[in-house]
C-alpha cells in the first residue's frame, strides 16, 4: 500500500515540476497545448493555406471541439513529449485504441471541415497531409502530387520522380486518376479516412521503388509496372505477410509485392491507368497458377480465392496468403530486398527541411541560481 502512495506521490511531484518550468517561461495554463509547426521549406498552395487556416481555428481549450480525455492527452503531449504518450499507449489495450484514435485525431478533423467547406475533392487524394509528434509540437508536413496535361489525359507524378527502367529506356513513373482511385480504393485499410488515404499516398506518392511488369490481356500483353509495400516495421501486418509467406527471409529492409499497374507510355512518362492485385485476371500470378500442372481443384481454390482481392483480404485471408507463398516458390517473387538508399518514404516529411524541436519538459535543465 505504501508503495503505491509513493508512486503517487513521485508522479504528483513529476507534474508539478512541469507544471512549474512551464510557469517560468511565462506560459499561461490555458496554452499549454502542442502548438502546429511546419517545414521551413514549406511551399504557399491553395491546399497548404486552407489547412493551415483550419489548423488556426482549432482551440483545445474549446469542449466542442475536443472532449476531456483528448484535452488531456495533448496537455500530457505539451508537457511529456512523444516519450509521453507512448507510455499511455503502452498502459493498456484501451489506451493503445485510444492511442490510435489520437494520432488521427487532428487529421480526420481537417479532413472533415475540408468536406464541410466543398473543398475534399479539390485536394484529396492528389496532396497529402500528415501530422506528428514534434517535441513538445505537432509537425504538419504536405505532399502534393504534380499534374500535367498529356495526349491521354490527365497524368499525376510524386516530387520524388521514381522511375522504370523498359526495353533499355528509363521512364518516369506517373499515375492517371482511375489508378490513383483505385489505390484508394484497394489498398487503403483505414477506408476513406485521414488514415485511410495516408496509406494509399504513400504508395503512389511517396514510393521510389517500381519493377517493369508484362500484363495479360485478349489482345496480348500489355506493358505495366509493379510496385511493392515496405515491411521493415516490426508487428505491422506488412511484416507479418512477409513472415508467412517467407519465413526464412530474415532481412530488416524486406518489401511485398502489392500490385501491378498496366501503364500507357507517354513521351518519357509511363502512366499506370489502374491498379490489380497479384492473382487478378492479367497478372502473372494469375498466369502461372492458371497454366500450372497443379489439381484443377487447387488451382481453382487459388484463383478463386483472389476474387474481389484487396488490402484487407491479403492480410486476413489465409488462402490469399497461401496461393501468394505458391507463387512465391514457383517464380514470382512475392517478398524482395528492394535496391538503393530509402526505396520507401514512410513520412511526407523526410527529405525536407524541418523546424527545431522544442523539448518537452522532461527535458527542460533547471536554471542555476
Amino acid at each position: 500500500m505504501s508503495n503505491k502512495r509513493n508512486d503517487k506521490r513521485k508522479k504528483k511531484a513529476a507534474k508539478l515540476k512541469k507544471q512549474s518550468a512551464a510557469r517560468k517561461q511565462g506560459i499561461p495554463e490555458h496554452k499549454r497545448y502542442p502548438r502546429f509547426v511546419y517545414p521551413l521549406d514549406l511551399k504557399q498552395t491553395p491546399f497548404t493555406q486552407a489547412v493551415t487556416k483550419i489548423l488556426d481555428s482549432l482551440d483545445f481549450n474549446d469542449r466542442n471541439q475536443f472532449n476531456d480525455l483528448e484535452q488531456r492527452w495533448f496537455k500530457q503531449h505539451f508537457y511529456g513529449g512523444a516519450k509521453a504518450l507512448v507510455e499511455i499507449e503502452q498502459s493498456s489495450m484501451e489506451a493503445k485504441f485510444f492511442s490510435v484514435h489520437m494520432n488521427c485525431l487532428i487529421g480526420q478533423k481537417v479532413f472533415d471541415e475540408l468536406r464541410k467547406q466543398d473543398l475534399f475533392d479539390r485536394f484529396i487524394p492528389y496532396c497529402n497531409l500528415e501530422i506528428i509528434p514534434w517535441g513538445r509540437n505537432l509537425l504538419v508536413s504536405f505532399d502534393e502530387l504534380q499534374k500535367i496535361s498529356t495526349s491521354g489525359g490527365t497524368v499525376y507524378l510524386s516530387r520524388y520522380k521514381p522511375t522504370v527502367m523498359i526495353d533499355g529506356n528509363e521512364y518516369r513513373v506517373g499515375f492517371s486518376r482511375h489508378a490513383i482511385e483505385r489505390f484508394c480504393e484497394r489498398t487503403a485499410n483505414e477506408g476513406y479516412t485521414y488514415a485511410g488515404y495516408g496509406d494509399a499516398h504513400a504508395l503512389y506518392g511517396q514510393n521510389r521503388y517500381f519493377e517493369p511488369a508484362q500484363i495479360y490481356s485478349r489482345s496480348g500483353y500489355q506493358i505495366g509496372i509493379s510496385f511493392f509495400h515496405s515491411a521493415e516495421l516490426e508487428g505491422f501486418a506488412q511484416r507479418r505477410i512477409c513472415e508467412q509467406i517467407d519465413p526464412d527471409l530474415k532481412a530488416k529492409n524486406i518489401s511485398f509485392r502489392q500490385g501491378y499497374c498496366p501503364c500507357r507510355i507517354e513521351g518519357d512518362i509511363i502512366a499506370a491507368n489502374t491498379l490489380l492485385y497479384p492473382g487478378m485476371r492479367g497478372t502473372p500470378e494469375y498466369g502461372l497458377i492458371k497454366n500450372s500442372s497443379l489439381p484443377w481443384s487447387t488451382r481453382k481454390e487459388y484463383l478463386d480465392s483472389f476474387e474481389g482481392v484487396d488490402y484487407t483480404k491479403v492480410v486476413f485471408d489465409e488462402e490469399v496468403v497461401e496461393a501468394l507463398r505458391w507463387c512465391h516458390e514457383n517464380g514470382i517473387p512475392q517478398v524482395v530486398i528492394p535496391p538503393g538508399d530509402k526505396p520507401f518514404l514512410f513520412h511526407a516529411f523526410q527529405e525536407r527541411e524541418l523546424p527545431e524541436v522544442v523539448p518537452p519538459y522532461d527535458y527542460v535543465k533547471p536554471r542555476r541560481r
